[in-house]
């Protein structure tokens, strides 16, 4: 099972680190590490350190560092969406036409779009709204929805999660298995 972590900044990387470090031993989930710089991201592949945020915090073996849209993409059942609040709208634009049916799009940002005052989750639906992808589309005739939306908020500092502190985070998501998952 393959999980992208779409956003290579400070709470990308320690969110690729801690799923790298839970799934450690477990050879069933992949864990990828999308940022758009290739080479920032080719350091972090040959470091395995992030060498503006974290230079001395090393990634698990089971994270894998790419710039590529396909390859972080396309067979990744759940992305976390780790980027900018008011990046959402355009990480969803990029990365739409390389998900597949039946995936957990996770929003890690924190806040609200600026100019439409819309939650991010909301952003995240309207993006993904059209009739292939719209999860009441053909609700009635036995169709699947395509995606899930789910969202993650709390406590969380990159800089104290990177510490292994104590903290408290939640998701939110209208659907029961999926949050729970």
């Amino acid at each position: 099972m393959e999980i992208t972590v779409y956003g290579a900044g400070t709470f990308g990387f320690v969110l690729a680190r801690h799923l790298g470090r839970k799934f450690v031993d477990n050879k069933r989930y992949k864990i990828w590490l999308y940022g758009r710089n290739p080479e920032l991201m080719e350091t972090i592949r040959a470091t395995r350190t992030h060498p503006v945020h974290f230079p001395n915090v090393m990634l698990p073996e089971n994270v894998l560092a790419t710039s590529e849209h396909d390859t972080a993409i396309n067979n990744s059942y759940l992305i976390i969406l780790a980027t900018p609040a008011q990046s959402v709208r355009n990480s969803i634009r990029d990365i739409r036409k390389h998900i597949n049916q039946n995936i957990i799009i996770l929003s890690a940002a924190k806040g609200l779009e600026l100019q439409t005052n819309l939650r991010l989750s909301e952003v995240i639906n309207q993006e993904l709204a059209g009739p292939a992808l719209d999860p009441e589309c053909n609700e009635g005739a036995g169709i699947k929805y395509k995606y899930k939306i789910a969202v993650f908020s709390g406590g969380t500092i990159a800089s104290e999660m990177v510490m292994d502190a104590a903290l408290g985070a939640e998701i939110g998501c209208e659907d029961y298995k999926t949050a729970k998952y």
